[in-house]
């Protein structure tokens, strides 16, 4: 091992500005490469962990595609593809091959043969690897990746399972060892075919076979290992930092992923060069070539400042969001009148992420906006809404003690929430005088509004909810519950709305690990906002959204970094 450290250092010196271009320019295009598996993987662990949009219906549901699926698995095909492409270039510049399209000549001759083998070796790999996957994280994220139900075999738990595990992929990195210098001979000489490279790669490493798997083990472990212990250190300084300014950090928290992520990559980089080093039958100088211009080193800053741009954006819009969504009770009450178009907007003005609203049927088949079952309380009639027109209901005069206000049609509500840009939670009022087909129409004006995918829709009346969801599953709602009841009812829906004086720990940590969110309501006071917060459930409905606000701000000024990462890791893995 020393040895071959020490002809890696002498490879890397020899020439380090060639090898820090070619370490840049891998580096994009795997990072490149890796964006469609990484955002899928990272949107499903935000969703889990109940950071993403509680509406993330989009991405749940293009996660169950098969198109999705097949752009993850190509983008992670495509990583490892480059990783082995750099491990013949690293080779090919021990000969002086400097010019790119010189480097893969043999790609033109040998490029199917290529294909197929990486794609052999990816599924071999992939075959072997997802079931190790399902055992490390939760079930509900092997769920919500789309791991097929194979995987999830309760064998492979077993001692027997894992040492099938162990040994079907150490005997798999053997042949993957012994195949290795396939690509390399052909990049020696093209003209081979790919029988006699094969032949050829399994005859020079027969003597080494087992030291090349040691060497590879050695450098899989080292790197994952420093990398996970690095990332440690890293969260740790960040965390550290916040709590001495007692606020979040993400600016900082950015910089220090894009350190990591630059820090693992030459990690990487020198494990593919030390493992060309371990293949080469006999010590070669590294080629020397002129240095670089100041034109080509001046790339990588470029590439380095969009890289912590992007990683600030990302870590911003993710782990430094808050869990906990604050949901305005019929709009900003507090300030306008309750379920008006003025209560709406003060919701957003305040900052509220949701507006949760009550949509009735009227007697012509109409939605309008409005909570009880008859005008009596804001109006000085007594006309109920089932026996009236939409016409004769919208923009009809309200008035409370303290705001006036207008009677809004749905759809208005819907456009001005949709053109101030608030989510919406949608209460369906059942007054028992519904259409036969009320169900059918209230998906088609969801989606005719084109909020079908956007908003929650909860009700009282968990029998339309379970008509709604058999109707369009792809609807999300949630059971709203009164606070008589004894036990919580099955449901395949993905939200409890529950009162808050019925919430216990206990019932929070049971509803999470069923993978089901939780709106805690009417919460007024800022202690119950404390202790809802400190639950994280999803959603607090709220006529008092400024003190809710407050206390989330506060609430999340003390949060640090490493308490962000470890929610996360807690909500995904097994530990």
């Amino acid at each position: 091992m020393k040895e071959i450290w020490e002809r890696t250092r002498g490879r890397w010196n020899g020439n380090p500005e060639l090898y820090k271009k070619e370490v840049t320019r891998w580096g994009v295009l795997t990072v490149v490469a890796s964006i469609p598996f990484v955002t899928y993987v990272f949107f499903s662990f935000m969703y889990e962990a109940d950071i993403y949009p509680l509406n993330n219906r989009n991405v749940q549901a293009l996660g169950k595609e098969w198109v999705v699926q097949l752009i993850a698995l190509g983008s992670i095909w495509l990583v490892f593809a480059f990783l082995y492409l750099q491990f013949v270039s690293y080779h090919q510049l021990a000969y002086g091959v400097i010019r790119w399209r010189d480097r893969f000549a043999w790609l033109k001759r040998h490029g199917v043969e290529w294909f197929v083998a990486h794609t052999a070796v990816f599924i071999a790999w992939t075959v072997g690897m997802l079931p190790i996957v399902a055992m490390l994280v939760r079930p509900k994220i092997a769920d919500a990746l789309w791991l097929p139900e194979w995987v999830k075999w309760d064998g492979f738990a077993t001692w027997y399972g894992i040492l099938l595990l162990i040994g079907y992929n150490v005997v798999l990195l053997w042949v993957i060892v012994r195949s290795a210098r396939t690509f390399l001979l052909l990049s020696d000489t093209p003209e081979r075919s790919f029988r006699s490279a094969w032949k050829g790669s399994w005859y020079v490493t027969r003597e080494r076979s087992e030291a090349l798997v040691g060497t590879l083990l050695f450098f899989i472990v080292v790197v994952g290992a420093g990398s996970i212990g690095l990332g440690y250190v890293f969260i740790q300084i960040v965390s550290f930092i916040e709590r001495l300014v007692e606020r979040p950090l993400p600016i900082i928290a950015g910089i220090a992923l894009t350190m990591w992520e630059i820090i693992v990559w030459t990690f990487i980089s020198v494990a593919v060069i030390a493992t060309v080093e371990t293949f080469e039958r006999k010590e070669r100088s590294p080629f020397c070539a002129r240095p670089l211009s100041r034109t080509n080193r001046s790339v990588r800053l470029p590439i380095v400042l969009i890289l912590l741009i992007w990683n600030v954006f990302i870590v911003h819009a993710s782990l430094y969001q808050p869990i906990t969504k604050i949901v305005a009770h019929r709009g900003n009450a507090a300030k306008a009148l309750e379920n008006t178009v003025d209560a709406l907007e003060e919701a957003k003005k305040s900052g509220a992420d949701y507006v949760e609203f009550d949509i009735q049927e009227t007697k012509d088949q109409q939605f309008v906006v409005y909570h009880d079952k008859t005008l009596k309380r804001l109006t000085d009639t007594k006309k109920k809404i089932a026996n009236q027109d939409a016409d004769q209901l919208v923009d009809t005069k309200l008035e409370s003690d303290t705001f006036e206000g207008e009677l809004p049609s749905f759809e208005r509500f819907v456009n001005d929430a949709n053109d101030i840009g608030i989510q919406l939670l949608v209460e369906l009022k059942i007054h028992g005088k519904e259409s036969e087909d009320y169900v059918e129409r209230v998906v088609n004006e969801l989606y005719r509004l084109g909020i079908a995918h956007r908003a929650i829709v909860q009700s009282l009346d968990l029998d339309v909810l379970e008509r709604l969801r058999a109707y369009d599953p792809t609807i999300e709602t949630s059971d709203l519950l009164s606070d008589e009841w004894e036990e919580l009812p099955k449901s395949d829906g993905k939200y409890f709305s529950l009162k808050n004086n019925r919430v216990t720990d206990e019932l929070v940590q049971s509803l999470r690990e069923e993978r089901i969110r939780l709106f805690v309501w009417t919460v007024d006071e800022r202690k119950d906002m404390k202790e809802a917060l400190k639950r994280r459930v999803a959603g607090i409905i709220t006529n008092e959204v400024d003190d809710a606000l407050e206390e989330r701000t506060e609430y999340e000024r003390q949060r640090t970094l490493s308490d962000r990462a470890s929610w996360v890791l807690e909500r995904t893995f097994r530990w």
